[in-house]
């Protein structure tokens, strides 16, 4: 696990990826095994940054966020820009968050038949 940290500056405690990643597995959970497993959680040289932002960059794209964002921006950060793609994701991510949940009970292969009720507001 990666330490603990407060976000004092919006570029120096963003460049390595891990509070992105942080925020992004809160609201998107099925990112983690397949995309923040592989980051290191104490990088410590320049490649082990960039490796993470392009981790998040890649998520970012998987989740269909529209951003013109390269790794590079992350781990040679403009804090303004930096502070833009925070308000951004503080703007979008809660819209991953689901409504509802819908049980299935079955199996995998097999075929279910039911009614799902839609109320509009």
């Amino acid at each position: 696990m990666p330490p603990e940290r407060w976000i004092v500056n919006f570029d120096s405690d963003l460049l390595d990826g891990l509070v992105f990643a942080t925020q992004l597995a809160a609201y998107c959970p099925f990112l983690i095994e397949s995309y923040f497993i592989n980051m290191y959680t104490r990088p410590k040289r320049p490649e082990q940054f960039l490796h993470n932002c392009l981790i998040i960059i890649n998520s970012l794209r998987e989740i269909g966020f529209d951003l013109n964002i390269q790794a590079i921006d992350i781990c040679d950060p403009n804090p303004i820009l930096m502070l833009m793609l925070c308000v951004y994701m503080y703007e979008r991510l809660p819209t991953y968050l689901p409504k509802k949940v819908v049980p299935f009970t079955c199996t995998l292969y097999d075929v279910v038949v039911g009614q799902k009720v839609v109320t509009m507001y």
